[in-house]
């Protein structure tokens, strides 16, 4: 999608560009003085401008989960440090890294009781 110069006289031609099986193909739209070419410029320079406003959309929306994901990431934290210092207190333990288990030998106290 170009104004290209073209011949000894440097006059103006319109193109599109695009892709075919991975080739890029140029088609032949019109001379500057082409009402044909002239509108053909503008409706791309439209396409080209509302793919870019749909880019920068969807580059704002991935921002904005980038973010949500970060605060979750550090709610998660934050809980599981409070669940570890929680079972920690009630005399649980994780043996070589797996899952919680009670200690052996531990008494268990029952409030209020004697």
């Amino acid at each position: 999608m170009a104004w290209e110069k073209r011949g000894t006289c440097g006059q103006l031609y319109y193109y599109r560009v695009r892709r075919v099986c991975g080739r890029v193909v140029k088609e032949y739209v019109g001379s500057a003085d082409s009402r044909k070419a002239k509108e053909a410029a503008v409706q791309d320079a439209a396409r080209k401008a509302e793919r870019t406003a749909s880019r920068q959309a969807e580059q704002q929306r991935r921002l904005a989960y980038d973010s949500i994901a970060e605060q979750a990431a550090s709610v998660v934290h934050e809980l599981d440090s409070m669940v570890t210092t929680a079972l920690i207190a009630a005399g649980f333990h994780r043996p070589q890294r797996k899952p919680w288990r009670k200690k052996r030998g531990e008494k268990k106290e029952v409030l209020g009781r004697r």
